[in-house]
């Protein structure tokens, strides 16, 4: 079926407010547990991702903005390694980690500080990234 790019997308944003609204409701009886994957938690996390999904296929797919998105492009062409990286790398680089979580810590608040730690590691994973999509090396598992 070829359905229309625009009605595409408005089925996934309803879709997906739908699940983040379900999701809501069976926190009621069904609380959220992020460890044990509860439904309400599928539900509610299913549901932000699809909402998010449609809005980044609207503005990359449907209105062209290629180009302000490019570093979401370096995770996603090796989104695998990516998350591996992130899982191995704070065991081989954590002096560092703590170095710059201790700096930030004394001048930031540690809500922030936290935030700004969580960021530096999110770049250091991100550059590694940019250097394998540099390279054009894709790994595929």
């Amino acid at each position: 079926k070829n359905i229309q790019p625009e009605i595409k997308t408005l089925h996934l944003l309803i879709g997906g407010n739908l699940l983040i609204l379900a999701g809501l409701l069976a926190n009621l009886i069904f609380p959220f547990n992020k460890p044990l994957w509860s439904s309400s938690y599928v539900l509610y996390c299913g549901g932000i991702c699809m909402a998010g999904f449609a809005i980044f296929y609207w503005l990359i797919d449907i209105k062209g903005l290629f180009k302000h998105y490019w570093p979401l492009t370096v995770f996603g062409i090796n989104a695998i390694s990516a998350y591996v990286l992130s899982e191995a790398l704070p065991a081989l680089v954590n002096p560092g980690i703590r170095m710059v979580d201790i700096g930030l810590h004394r001048i930031l608040s540690p809500e922030w500080a936290s935030l700004g730690s969580a960021f530096a590691f999110l770049l250091l994973v991100w550059a590694i990234m940019y250097i394998l999509y540099k390279k054009h090396w894709i790994i595929k598992i």
